[in-house]
């Protein structure tokens, strides 16, 4: 009975990770099962990599160290922060600011035709922030 849920846990696991949706329920683990949850698996997995010097290795522990010193090397900066480098460094920006006129209309309350206005150039369907919400959704209350 053990081994009988034992092979049923696997069976569950090997169709959620083969993400096969048209399963019947109660189907027996098969073999076509198990292939194409190792197939699923070999697409995902990294098994060769090339090496400095044209090296080519099968060894899961060197690809990960391989990876891991990539990706080390290309978030690290050989540079060390001073204010006075990025004083140089942007001395000549030219940053335009607003004149008066603009300045005035930047701040304030949002008015009602603003907000109408910049829906109006929203894709439908489409959630023009973070939060998600769509484009009917900012409408709907625009109109109450």
């Amino acid at each position: 009975m053990e081994l009988k849920s034992i092979y049923e846990e696997k069976r569950k696991q090997a169709m959620f990770r083969a993400k096969c949706r048209w399963i019947e329920n109660g189907e027996h683990p098969t073999r076509y099962f198990f292939n194409l949850e190792k197939s699923n698996y070999n697409k995902k997995t990294i098994s060769e990599l090339r090496l400095p010097y044209d090296s080519i290795t099968c060894n899961e522990t060197v690809i990960l160290e391989q990876i891991k010193d990539y990706y080390r090397n290309l978030y690290t900066s050989d540079l060390a922060f001073s204010e006075t480098a990025y004083d140089k460094f942007t001395e000549n920006v030219e940053s335009p600011k607003p004149s008066e006129d603009v300045q005035g209309t930047l701040e304030g309350p949002l008015t009602y035709e603003e907000c109408k206005k910049i829906t109006e150039t929203f894709q439908n369907d489409k959630a023009p922030g973070e939060d998600g919400f769509t484009v009917a959704f900012y409408t709907y209350f625009l109109i109450f």
